[in-house]
């Protein structure tokens, strides 16, 4: 018998998951855990709305003390607005005890900040910095010198306490790599270690429909699970829309118990009308066309069934962003947008 909580609709979640929400990643949390535990400095790259905040808030919560800085809160993400801003989130996370013996007036707040979590590390804290839609920092700033100067004296301290890690989100590592590098002691590699969030796994994606499913009452069938995948490529956002279409089928037909089989068809058209399902569409396509122009090529060439070779330019950014299957196969979402949806330029593969 399903287990039915009050949850309308446990598909609907856009917002970083947590707790019961979170499926899968287990690989992938694996990974980023070792390269903090090995005081690395992380990134986690991808697609808008794959996972990657749920993905590290999910480490949160065992010795290390987090402290996050989401970039977007900020109306402009100059140097000083980001020094300004990580040291209220650090003041916020950090005891009073963690914090004695900091001088009374810093020149500024850069100063501030590093002897914040100067001090704090040496009381034996473990600190992982998070920054989130970090992309937009360097859109706006570069690798200008007071950037610059802000991760060379976080990269001391990380060196000098072996507790001090980084972790940026964000759409592309490229900026990032670029400083670390810039940081980098002469003869040394640097200590980024990015990792591309793409779709979940397949077992994954059906474990997560099946739950939310369950969650509602709803018996979410093979046939649904097939469609889901076959439409969405496991990206979470889009796979939970499948959901959320499903059951809002199976709530027009009242049925009882409701098996999602009978409808998965119908649930499938209804997907393509739904505002978040094509807004998802319309930024992935976007990003391509903006900045991975080659890829956004490809990507028109294989909807419109051209042929392409398996070297074609383009591939690998697909690939890194869980669009290309190994198969050479598109999300059939993305296939139908190019197609029906994108201005003609795109379907003419301009």
């Amino acid at each position: 018998m399903a287990v039915i909580f009050n949850d309308p609709d446990p598909f609907e979640r856009r917002d970083p998951v947590q707790g019961r929400h979170f499926f899968g990643r287990r690989r992938e949390l694996e990974r980023l855990q070792a390269g903090l535990h090995q005081g690395r400095w992380g990134g986690v790259f991808g697609l808008r709305k794959v996972g990657k905040t749920s993905l590290v808030r999910a480490l949160s919560g065992g010795e290390s003390r987090f402290i996050w800085l989401d970039i977007q809160t900020l109306l402009r993400p100059t140097p000083e607005a980001v020094c300004r801003a990580l040291l209220r989130a650090a003041s916020r996370t950090l005891s009073t005890d963690e914090s004695a013996g900091l001088p009374s007036s810093p020149p500024d707040d850069h100063q501030a900040l590093v002897a914040l979590l100067a001090a704090a590390l040496n009381g034996g804290a473990r600190l992982v910095l998070v920054l989130d839609e970090v992309d937009l920092l360097f859109r706006a700033s570069g690798l200008e010198p007071r950037l610059l100067a802000l991760f060379r004296d976080l990269d001391g301290l990380a060196r000098g306490s072996g507790r001090l890690s980084l972790v940026t989100i964000g759409r592309d590592p490229a900026d990032f790599m670029a400083l670390s590098r810039r940081l980098a002691p002469a003869g040394t590699r640097s200590r980024f270690s990015p990792l591309w969030l793409g779709p979940l796994t397949k077992s994954d994606a059906d474990a997560m429909l099946a739950e939310l499913g369950q969650r509602s009452g709803l018996n979410v069938g093979p046939r649904s699970l097939a469609l889901a995948w076959e439409w969405s490529g496991g990206l979470p956002l889009l796979h939970r829309q499948f959901g959320s279409a499903l059951l809002e089928v199976s709530r027009e037909h009242n049925a009882a118990p409701r098996r999602s089989d009978s409808y998965a068809e119908e649930a499938a058209s209804r997907y393509l009308e739904r505002d978040t399902v094509l807004e998802t569409a319309r930024e992935i396509w976007r990003l391509l066309d903006s900045r991975y122009p080659e890829a956004a090529t490809l990507l028109a060439d294989l909807a419109a069934g051209r042929a392409v070779s398996p070297d074609a330019s383009g591939t690998r950014s697909l690939r890194r962003f869980g669009l290309l299957s190994p198969g050479f196969a598109l999300p059939r979402l993305l296939s139908w947008y190019v197609a029906e949806v994108a201005p003609p330029r795109v379907r003419a593969g301009a």
